[in-house]
């Protein structure tokens, strides 16, 4: 008897507010989000100059892998982390066709130091700008793309 008027005083209050149960239920997420009005697509983006400087930082470090490139025996074992960078430039939307370095290490070892001080660099850069992004989807990229820095420093390490 209880439950029979607690449901009949939900229905009715249900009936008097106009509510409907499909009000009750979340916007499908199969539906595009809205296209922005014409201010908010105006509107400068927030995360433009954090994205310009992580950018440089990836290319500093993409030079110096292609310097130690140079060096015979690690223009294979760098391949990954050259392309890495190539993808990270991608996911921001930036590209890198500037001038190749000159100069190599003066062996393969000081090369690859070079390129662990690099990643390094840029790993910390990137933690950085993933904590500092206006954008959660840009500080995702950003995380992302320092967790592969880890991987591929572990992969070298390990090579």
């Amino acid at each position: 008897m209880l439950l029979r008027n607690l449901l009949g005083g939900v229905l009715g209050i249900t009936a008097l507010t106009g509510c409907e149960i499909d009000d009750l239920r979340p916007p499908d997420a199969d539906q595009p989000p809205p296209e922005p009005t014409a201010s908010e697509s105006s509107e400068p983006d927030p995360d433009a100059d954090l994205v310009a400087t992580v950018a440089t930082a990836i290319i500093t470090a993409a030079m110096a892998v292609e310097r130690a490139r140079l060096v015979p025996g690690l223009r294979r074992r760098l391949r990954p982390i050259a392309a890495m960078h190539t993808e990270h430039l991608t996911a921001l939307d930036q590209t890198w066709e500037g001038p190749m370095p000159t100069g190599s290490p003066a062996s393969a070892q000081a090369g690859l130091r070079q390129v662990r001080v690099a990643e390094r660099r840029l790993r910390t850069t990137l933690v950085d700008a993933s904590l500092s992004a206006q954008s959660a989807a840009l500080a995702r990229v950003l995380a992302s793309a320092a967790a592969s820095i880890t991987q591929h420093l572990i992969a070298l390490e390990g090579s």
